[in-house]
């Protein structure tokens, strides 16, 4: 992001060129497979965020694998989403979003959203619209709210960058784990002791 100052404002996002150094014939000749990369992300210890929107008064939602801060000042944000998912419409044509980072014991809100589906995901769920209706998924640890400021295209998935207007969270909440498709809660030693089991005594991958 480019951060130089016009006028007393940052400059907003702008696309840069690409290393020199690094040809496209070097790319194509050296791209890692799908199953190593996926294997890589297995291997990566998070939590769980749902992101959610409202259109036409229709609460929808995923679980969402990849987002990030992009910048503190202004604040902004990336969310990257899969073109296949039944979300993906919603989201692109609602122009905001609402990223919900999910509690210990909200594994069934998890379940939920793993899942494909369209509006039934709330059905029975505890939630409230949050400044342009996007559904706040109560007793989830931490909330924030976006409008769409720009996205970008990247072969299999649309990249949001959203403009962060509302953001809250609780200290008395601890988030839920995720690592190798499974979750758990870090509060639980036996929990962990049975995930950090099962993520150990896996077969390894053949190279």
């Amino acid at each position: 992001m480019n951060t130089s100052e016009m006028g007393g404002r940052q400059a907003p996002m702008a696309c840069l060129p690409p290393c020199t150094s690094i040809t496209k014939d070097d790319v194509l000749n050296g791209s890692a497979s799908a199953a190593d990369v996926r294997a890589f992300h297995r291997q990566c210890l998070s939590g769980v965020t749902i992101i959610t929107t409202m259109v036409g008064g229709t609460p929808r939602g995923m679980a969402l694998n990849a987002f990030a801060s992009v910048s503190l000042e202004p604040p902004v944000v990336l969310a990257c989403i899969a073109k296949t998912s039944a979300t993906y419409r919603p989201l692109i044509s609602s122009g905001h979003f609402a990223l919900n980072l999910l509690a210990a014991d909200q594994s069934e809100v998890v379940a939920r959203f793993a899942r494909s589906g369209g509006a039934e995901k709330f059905d029975g769920l505890a939630w409230r619209a949050g400044r342009f209706g996007a559904p706040l998924i109560e007793g989830s640890c931490a909330h924030l709210e976006a409008v769409v400021e720009s996205r970008v295209d990247a072969y299999t998935h649309t990249v949001l960058f959203g403009r962060v207007l509302a953001a809250s969270s609780s200290s008395a909440l601890s988030p839920i784990g995720y690592l190798a498709g499974k979750v758990f809660d870090p509060r639980d030693p036996a929990q962990w002791d049975t995930i950090m089991t099962s993520f150990l005594s896996r077969p390894a991958e053949a190279s």
